[in-house]
């Protein structure tokens, strides 16, 4: 009897390049959807030192300044959340990122970031 030989075939291979050509595919298309997101987390991680002092006012323009810096695309100053309860302020943001993938296929990101300080009684 003859030896049976092992290995990969040449559609085996194939199949193993379509399917990862996908996932680097899929990749790519996700990397500027996450890049948008961690730059809204280091907008109001910007501003977290400062919320225990300026008011809100002043805050909305650090935001402002934020979003201009990191170049984020989408998002208003107006999509921030400000809350206050007592002297606890927290800044929120939730948003749904959209981005292309293939045909009409669209990833979506939803993500939700809130940081909370505590402030002095003047204001």
């Amino acid at each position: 009897m003859g030896k049976r030989e092992g290995g990969m075939t040449l559609i085996g291979l194939l199949l193993i390049l379509f399917l990862l050509g996908i996932l680097v595919f899929a990749a790519a298309r996700l990397v500027p959807i996450y890049i948008q997101a961690f730059s809204i987390k280091a907008s109001l991680d910007a501003v977290r030192s400062d919320a225990a002092t300026q008011p809100i006012g002043k805050l909305r323009e650090e935001l402002v300044n934020q979003i201009i810096i990191n170049r984020i695309k989408g998002v208003q100053v107006s999509d921030y959340v400000f809350t206050r309860r007592g002297n606890k302020l927290t800044i929120s943001i939730s948003r749904n990122i959209e981005g292309p993938f293939i045909g009409n296929l669209d990833f979506v990101l939803h993500y939700k970031y809130a940081i909370t300080v505590t402030r002095g009684t003047n204001e």
